[in-house]
């Protein structure tokens, strides 16, 4: 009985072991998986870091490189008004195409579209818009009195630069048109030949369309002769008499010169000294006396005139229907 009173009193020695052992394993294992998770956190924050800031840097960067639209600029009634004309060939390079095309005119107030055989007029604008590069007039066509620049009394007209010039395209006939100002007429034509061609129209008028046609049918181009004689130079009619100053001559050939030559310097201002032989009508008893008196009279000019400047078609046209022969 003693004995088994003395084994009874002694305590176990597992029974409390064990549980300690399973809880300690829990808890070391939660704790190493929240550091781990806590440290693979920070190592994801570290590699996205760099690599957001660096989408960031391209996107902006694309951004920056991103061209700017420039936005044409606004236009007015301004940009459209002038006269307008088509070719029959290359343009400024080649003769106004009255054919084909009709000649264009737009003012402030009043549109026109003729061709050189028409009358001239004029067609009332009662309203204008632009929409964008196009602009639509709204025109008093005035059919029941004759007048027909425009059938419906809507015309509209897009404006362009082609190739450099400053062109307007019709929507009623799709055809091109090309600006013809005196600006254009100074920007791609020979001042020289410019003048030439105001001279002679001045002096002999404007040649007919008919003869223009005459002269396209039979394949003809005619010749206008320009040559210069100094002052001191003799004239072709009397070796004794001399110019008195620099002049230019100017003949023609065919149907074109039917007037004669014309000899002249220009004076400024679009006026001309024209030159010609003098007409003497007294009798003079001395060779001598009659070269002084004929001298005196070449002298003071036989004329002075204003030169007309035209229409800038009208120029344009005459230039490139002749050839300019310089002796």
């Amino acid at each position: 009985m003693g004995q088994e009173r003395k084994y009874r009193s002694q305590p176990k020695k597992s029974g409390i072991k064990k549980p300690i052992s399973i809880g300690l394993l829990i808890t070391l294992g939660i704790i190493i998986g929240a550091g781990w998770m806590y440290f693979q956190g920070k190592q994801d924050e570290k590699v996205s870091e760099p690599q957001g800031k660096i989408h960031k840097e391209v996107k902006e960067e694309v951004k920056k490189e991103k061209p700017k639209v420039e936005e044409s600029p606004k236009l007015s009634f301004e940009d459209f008004k002038g006269t307008f004309v088509g070719f029959e060939g290359e343009p400024y390079k080649s003769p106004i195409d009255s054919s084909r095309y009709l000649i264009l005119k737009i003012t402030e107030s009043d549109y026109q579209s003729f061709n050189r055989w028409d009358t001239h007029y004029n067609s009332p604008i009662t309203k204008k818009e632009i929409t964008n590069n196009v602009l639509t007039l709204h025109v008093d066509s005035m059919i029941d009195r004759g007048n027909k620049h425009s059938k419906t009394g809507v015309e509209k007209f897009e404006l362009n630069n082609k190739g450099g010039y400053k062109t307007l395209r019709s929507s009623s006939n799709g055809l091109t048109y090309y600006s013809m100002t005196t600006e254009d007429l100074q920007k791609y034509y020979s001042q020289s030949e410019i003048d030439y061609a105001r001279i002679f129209m001045t002096m002999h008028g404007e040649p007919s369309l008919d003869m223009w046609v005459a002269f396209q049918i039979n394949q003809q181009k005619p010749n206008i002769i320009i040559n210069h004689d100094a002052a001191g130079q003799p004239t072709d009619f009397f070796d004794e008499i001399v110019y008195p100053t620099n002049v230019t001559h100017m003949t023609s050939e065919g149907a074109l010169n039917e007037d004669g030559p014309i000899t002249y310097k220009a004076t400024g201002g679009g006026n001309i000294t024209l030159f010609s032989q003098p007409e003497i009508t007294d009798t003079i008893p001395t060779k001598a006396e009659y070269i002084r008196v004929v001298q005196q009279e070449f002298n003071k000019g036989s004329g002075h005139r204003h030169i007309e400047p035209f229409e800038p078609y009208v120029v344009a046209d005459f230039i490139k229907r002749v050839n300019f022969v310089y002796n």
